[in-house]
């Protein structure tokens, strides 16, 4: 299974659409993902994996202060 989706493993570009905002009130932060995913392959660079992981746990590259920091995350 695809970790962003059969529309990207088709045509390599993310649904901008498909993003729902949480509980948290998070849209300043999905009206920028939404953006980055409509502008090339920003977003599915942030991962290390390309498929689902079967235990749910992802790494993503982050910068923090200008360095590269990996960080896990259990979904």
């Amino acid at each position: 299974m695809s970790l962003f989706g059969r529309q990207f493993e088709q045509t390599g570009k993310l649904a901008a659409f498909n993003l729902e905002q949480g509980s948290v009130g998070n849209n300043y932060f999905l009206t920028v993902a939404a953006a980055l995913a409509d502008r090339g392959k920003f977003i599915p660079k942030l991962f290390h994996q390309t498929r689902y992981p079967e235990e749910g746990i992802f790494t993503v590259r982050a910068y923090v202060k200008g360095r590269p920091e990996d960080i896990n995350i259990d979904d």
